[in-house]
């Protein structure tokens, strides 16, 4: 039977100015979706969901995959607070996916990437959770503990749902309260109301892709990114370490 984990992406193929996205190209967008969908399709055997806010549908590309049952793509005219910026819009993609997604309520764990993001190293982060029974969440802070890294988190529905969207109205790129604000608070509230545990992901993020907000590459080199892997399980033993203690 395969996993009934989920590769949650989210996409806006025309930003049409929409604050704070540098990549603002739709043939651009496009084609890095396309290519993020077929990566994970085929690096994974995991169900992929694929939810677009600019009324694009996709789903031409990918007949056989959605016949298939590997992959859902839901797409809608949203995108119309675009002033917010694109962190408002993303919260407004993962509450239509909560609203209208079969893979969405039948998911064990749900990993959201950014949608023109290829994690290179997916299938080692993945395979850690096949055998998790406990409730967990996996999540980056920043070191200032104000932020989390929104590029890629795993949970399961319940901190979508109860917790992160409720802060959905207090995401404004233009006053600096961004996506990341957001999910810290709600990360934190969750790991404090319920017998939840917090966890690492297992390996840092390979990321190959272009920043939506920069619109700078991350440079998913083996060599530097695994001085980053090396560094990032270093800090992982501190943290256990100053925990137990």
């Amino acid at each position: 039977m395969a996993s009934q984990n989920l590769i949650f992406l989210t996409g806006c193929i025309n930003p049409n100015g929409t604050y704070g996205t540098k990549i603002q190209d739709p043939t651009i967008r496009l084609h890095e979706y396309l290519v993020c969908i077929k990566f994970y399709l085929l690096n994974t055997k995991l169900r992929v969901l694929f939810v677009e806010n600019s009324g694009i549908d996709i789903s031409q590309y990918f007949y056989d995959d959605i016949k298939n049952g590997r992959l859902e793509v839901l797409t809608y005219q949203g995108n119309k607070t675009k002033h917010r910026g694109k962190g408002y819009s993303e919260m407004e993609i993962i509450e239509h996916a909560i609203a209208y997604s079969e893979f969405f309520k039948n998911a064990h764990y749900i990993i959201k990437i950014t949608g023109r993001y290829r994690i290179l190293n997916i299938r080692k982060i993945m395979d850690f959770y096949e055998t998790m029974t406990k409730h967990i969440i996996s999540i980056t802070f920043y070191p200032n503990m104000k932020f989390c890294d929104a590029k890629i988190f795993l949970a399961k529905a319940e901190f979508y749902e109860k917790y992160l969207v409720q802060y959905k109205e207090s995401i404004n790129d233009p006053e600096h309260y961004y996506f990341e604000h957001a999910l810290n608070k709600a990360t934190l509230l969750y790991l404090a109301e319920k017998d939840n545990l917090f966890c690492y992901l297992p390996h840092y993020p390979r990321i190959f892709g272009t920043s939506g907000t920069f619109g700078t590459d991350y440079n998913s080199q083996f060599h530097v990114w695994l001085i980053k892997e090396l560094l990032y399980k270093l800090k992982i033993r501190i943290g256990i370490r100053l925990y137990m203690n």
